[in-house]
C-alpha cells in the first residue's frame, strides 16, 4: 500500500511538471493614466481557477509591478492609484515604476468583485476579454444582474 501512495505522488508531481505555463492574458479592465500610457489588470489562463491577478504598466515593462490573489478593484482618481483588496495580502508592489502615482491600498474589498465574477458579466455585454479594455463590470449596487452596464461607461 505504501509504494502505490508513493507511485501516486511521483506521477502526480511528474503531470503536474508537465502542464505549460499560462501565457494568454484574460483583461479585467485598464485605467488611462495619459493619452498613451494605461494600467492593465490581468490575469493569465489557466486551467485552475486559483490564479493570481496582475496591474502592469503598459509601456515597455514587461513586469507586473502588483500581484495579489485577493484584488477587487482599481481606480485612478487625480495621481493616486487606489487598489482594492478583499483581504490584507499581496505578494509585490514595486511602487518604482509607477513613478508619479502614488499607491493606496484599500482592505475592505467585496470578494464577490473578483476577477472571476466581473468575466461574466464582461462577457455579457460583449467585451473582447482578450485585449485591454476601459469597461468595468463593477456593480456594487446589483446594477449588472441583468447584464446591461454599458450606461454607466458612456
Amino acid at each position: 500500500m505504501k509504494h502505490m501512495v508513493i507511485f501516486y505522488l511521483l506521477i502526480s508531481v511528474f503531470i503536474a511538471g508537465c502542464i505549460p505555463e499560462p501565457t494568454k492574458k484574460l483583461y479585467i479592465r485598464s485605467i488611462k493614466v495619459s493619452e498613451d500610457i494605461r494600467i492593465d489588470w490581468y490575469v493569465y489562463s489557466s486551467i485552475s481557477s486559483l490564479a493570481p491577478d496582475y496591474l502592469q504598466i503598459s509601456t515597455n515593462d514587461k513586469e507586473p509591478f502588483f500581484v495579489s490573489f485577493f484584488l477587487t478593484g482599481i481606480h485612478l482618481r487625480n495621481d493616486s492609484l487606489f487598489i482594492s483588496l478583499s483581504k490584507d495580502n499581496y505578494e509585490k508592489l514595486d511602487r518604482s515604476k509607477l513613478k508619479e502615482i502614488m499607491v493606496s491600498i484599500d482592505t475592505i474589498g467585496e470578494s464577490w468583485n473578483s476577477a472571476s465574477s466581473r468575466f461574466g458579466r464582461l462577457k455579457g455585454v460583449g467585451v473582447n476579454i482578450e485585449a485591454p479594455h476601459f469597461i468595468d463590470a463593477y456593480c456594487p449596487h446589483g446594477e449588472c444582474n441583468n447584464f446591461d452596464i454599458s450606461p454607466h461607461y458612456k
